[in-house]
């Protein structure tokens, strides 16, 4: 055992267990398991989020079986689903990156070629749900099944941008404390100028 840590900062902020990785796997009979694997960037915690989407990407073309991407390829290349895909890139409910990212992958499948850009699209998880339900709304039940089986089978490693998703939050969450005070400020503005009348 390495030691007892509480506090915040790289180990959270509930108290933290440190231990070297082969004592835990012994400890846990998990021999030869890891679960996660957590990946640093170079940088403070806003300059390293600027090499996420880079990092994430190579990531997932790395960990990914290129044949097992090769053959969802076609499966979603089928006319059905492109149209299902191209209805849900013009859906209002979308964020205006992931309809980029629908754009992008509507692109990429009508090329010939498996692109890196491609494999990372189909490991990103917005775009995997969107395209899973896109297979679902054709109705085709054996191509559910099949693109699940793919999906499943695509990568050994699932690669999550924790970092980025975290600081999008907290911008959205921001921006909504910020346009409430935005409001509640006018409307204050407002009943002072009505109180002056």
């Amino acid at each position: 055992m390495k030691g007892v840590v509480s506090g915040s900062g790289p180990v959270g902020e509930q108290p933290t267990l440190l231990l070297d990785l082969s004592t835990a796997q012994q400890m846990f009979g998990r021999e030869g398991y890891i679960n996660s694997i957590v990946v640093s960037n170079k940088g403070d915690e806003y300059s390293g989020a600027d090499l996420s989407e880079e990092v994430t990407r190579t990531l997932r073309v790395l960990f990914t079986d290129r044949e097992m991407a090769s053959q969802l390829k076609t499966a979603l290349s089928r006319p059905d689903v492109m149209a299902q895909l191209e209805q849900r890139a013009g859906s209002l409910r979308i964020s205006d990156a992931l309809r980029e990212d629908l754009a992008s992958l509507q692109g990429e499948l009508a090329r010939e070629d498996l692109s890196d850009e491609l494999v990372s699209l189909f490991s990103d998880d917005d775009v995997r749900t969107e395209f899973l339900e896109a297979v679902v709304a054709t109705g085709d039940e054996e191509l559910v099944r099949e693109v699940n089986t793919l999906v499943v089978s695509m990568a050994e490693f699932l690669v999550i941008d924790i970092k980025r998703s975290l600081l999008d939050t907290a911008e959205q969450v921001g921006n909504v404390v910020t346009s409430f005070f935005i409001l509640f400020g006018l409307f204050s503005i407002m009943v002072g100028i009505l109180l002056i009348f």
